[in-house]
């Protein structure tokens, strides 16, 4: 009997042949890899719909080891670093309602569409010492603001950055769940007031949550944080 080597002509075209039909199954096989793989661009339908995020729904979702459930009214834009895990991610962003004392108030915060905007982080910690410490720093130019019952820290260099100044309330009782001080740390024109605020804070589930507001509403500081307070813990899922 011969050897099929020895139909040479025949051998390696057949050869040829499963060669290039093993390629194009591997080819295959990564091209479809490749496309289930490809994370959808954030900020998108398909973005949240891969979190399990729809609009007109109850949506829940896991930041850390805590679960978060959204009512309607609320559209939680959840963003994750790495694979995306349905029904998981590093952090969500939403939009607060702060209410009607605060429907008609002159705001035009950037570079969010909404007075208030709240992020919960599955990273981050509150350093208590360190934020009694920055505070304490005596290179802080301090002014009492009575009528709004806090106290305005401005840095020397004054130039409108993130920090230049910071807003602390009067009322020493006034503190984080943590038990660290009430910190809005501005941004602003040089020299001039501050146009954006941020908030940081340890919630008790352990997660990180991180506030911003328009500067002019550092006036209602009082009806913002705890309205900010109420509607976050209302998302936790005991």
């Amino acid at each position: 009997m011969k050897d099929p080597k020895s139909y040479s002509p025949h051998w390696s075209q057949l050869k040829r042949n499963i060669s290039a039909s093993f390629f194009l199954v591997s080819f295959i096989v990564l091209i479809y890899h490749g496309i289930a793989d490809k994370k959808p661009p954030s900020n998108t339908p398909a973005y949240l719909i891969a979190h399990g995020i729809y609009v007109g729904q109850v949506n829940e979702i896991k930041i850390q080891d805590s679960l978060l459930r959204f009512p309607v009214t609320y559209l939680p834009n959840p963003h994750t670093t790495g694979k995306i895990t349905r029904g998981q991610a590093d952090y969500v962003s939403i939009n607060i309602d702060l209410g009607p004392p605060f429907d008609h108030h002159d705001v035009k915060p950037q570079p969010f569409d909404s007075p208030v905007s709240v992020v919960i982080h599955a990273y981050g910690i509150e350093n208590v010492q360190r934020e009694w410490s920055d505070i304490n720093e005596p290179s802080w130019r301090v002014e009492e603001l009575t009528a709004i019952g806090l106290r305005q820290y401005t840095s020397p260099q004054n130039d409108g950055g993130w920090g230049y100044r910071l807003y602390v309330p009067i009322d020493p009782k006034a503190t984080t769940p943590k038990g660290g001080p009430i910190v809005f740390t501005c941004a602003g024109s040089a020299r001039g007031e501050p146009n954006r605020c941020r908030l940081r804070y340890q919630h008790p589930q352990g997660v990180l949550v991180e506030y911003y507001l328009s500067g002019t509403l550092l006036s209602n500081w009082q009806q913002v944080h705890s309205r900010v307070l109420e509607v976050v813990n209302s998302f936790f899922v005991d």
